[in-house]
């Protein structure tokens, strides 16, 4: 049997109206979400299917299924051999179960567990806005002034000076240690992520995506010299102070970790009680 895997393309989708293992209407909506399918074809019937949900910068395994009169003949594994292609990196919600044994079918595909991390979701509305304006006035300002008064600016990445992009990027992985360089991202949006520096060197940065009224940190970190003090709080109060000014954004998702115990603690201690949802999520990557 020769399986081959092509990706779904809208005005192809009709062609899957008779399967019997696929539910049509369901393929439809995730393509208008702009959702990436594969779809495995024995000959030209049909075999197996699976899709990722674009959530930020990720993507979301969502929806897989093999037809039951063929499996254990290669199928799955050829689907996850197109989604590594596609993306190596990721991820599935914990206590979602695509497969009876997802974790050991990734695991016999490729893929390694890089890591789980808590994602925190925050939906707008008043008591969110009214909060949020509230820790602004008591925190953020003063915050904000004494940072100021020591010579550290905060810039949207869209607009900051190319050198001083260019030195933060030549930093990741030497004063920040994080396991992935935001600039080299697609879908990452410059207009919500914000760097902070003084004299021309990168202390902080915040780094977002943004689809449809949601926005997610990807990403909050400060560089060696400047954990424990303010530039990465100062990155965290510019982002919140833009979405107070700005109702297009309907709802914030977080999972930030970092070295930075004061940026932690601030999370944990200032915004827990914000929190309308909560999600452990499992990230996966090809290993090399």
């Amino acid at each position: 049997m020769a399986i081959k895997v092509a990706q779904l393309d809208k005005k192809d989708i009709e062609r899957l109206s008779c399967v019997s293992f696929i539910d049509i209407n369901i393929i439809r909506r995730k393509l208008e979400g702009e959702s990436v399918i594969f779809v495995a074809f024995d000959e030209s019937e049909a075999c197996g299917i699976i899709a990722l949900e674009p959530v930020g910068v990720s993507h979301r395994l969502s929806y897989l299924f093999v037809d039951d009169k063929k499996r254990r003949r290669g199928i799955g594994r050829s689907l996850f051999d197109a989604v590594g292609i596609y993306d190596p990196k990721v991820y599935l919600e914990e206590g979602e179960s695509l497969l009876p044994d997802i974790d050991a079918f990734l695991d016999a595909c490729g893929y390694v567990l890089l890591h789980k991390k808590e994602l925190y979701i925050f939906d707008r509305n008043e008591d969110t806005v009214a909060y949020c304006a509230d820790f602004m006035r008591m925190h953020g300002d003063a915050l904000m002034g004494m940072m100021r008064r020591h010579g550290f600016a905060a810039s949207a990445m869209g607009m900051a000076r190319p050198g001083l992009i260019e030195t933060l990027e030549e930093k990741i992985g030497e004063g920040f240690d994080e396991e992935m360089n935001p600039f080299n991202i697609k879908n990452l949006d410059d207009d919500w992520s914000y760097i902070v520096h003084k004299d021309d060197e990168p202390a902080a940065f915040v780094a977002c995506s943004s689809s449809k009224g949601e926005l997610t940190v990807e990403m909050l970190a400060a560089d060696r010299d400047h954990r424990g003090g303010g530039p990465a709080m100062m990155a965290l109060v510019t982002l919140f102070g833009n979405i107070l000014e700005n109702d297009d954004i309907k709802r914030v998702a977080t999972a930030v970790t970092g070295e930075d115990s004061d940026v932690v603690r601030l999370l944990d201690d200032k915004f827990y009680e914000l929190i309308t949802e909560k999600k452990i999520i499992k990230v996966f990557t090809l290993a090399e």
